[in-house]
C-alpha cells in the first residue's frame, strides 16, 4: 500500500488577499515555524476539531476557533452531489457523509 505524501505547508498555502488572508491545510506542530515564515501572523480555524488549538497556544500564535457546524441540510446537499469535485473543506465533510469516497 502506497503512503500518502503530505505537501509541504509553504506549498499548500494560498493567499485569498495577498499578505492578509490565506488558506491552508491543518498544520502539524513542526510546521508552525515555517508557516509563520510565510507571513502568517494569526490563525482562524473553521474546523470542527479543536485539536490544534493547544499547539497554536504553545507556539504563541494568536488564534480564533470558529468551528463549522453540522447541519442536516448540508449533509443532504452533499450526498445529493456525490461524484462532484471535492470541496476544499472535504476532511470535515468525510465525517458526516456516507458518500465521501465518491466526492
Amino acid at each position: 500500500m502506497e503512503q500518502e505524501t503530505i505537501q509541504p505547508i509553504s506549498e499548500n498555502l494560498w493567499w485569498v488577499i495577498p499578505g492578509k488572508l490565506a488558506g491552508v491545510r491543518k498544520p502539524m506542530a513542526e510546521e508552525l515555524t515555517e508557516l509563520r515564515a510565510t507571513g502568517v501572523g494569526a490563525i482562524v480555524s473553521v474546523m470542527d476539531d479543536p485539536s490544534n488549538l493547544d499547539l497554536y497556544q504553545k507556539a504563541n500564535i494568536p488564534h480564533l476557533w470558529l468551528p463549522t457546524q453540522y447541519r442536516k441540510s448540508n449533509k443532504q446537499i452533499l450526498m445529493s452531489n456525490c461524484g462532484k469535485p471535492k470541496p476544499p473543506f472535504c476532511e470535515s465533510w468525510k465525517r458526516i457523509s456516507n458518500c465521501h469516497d465518491n466526492i
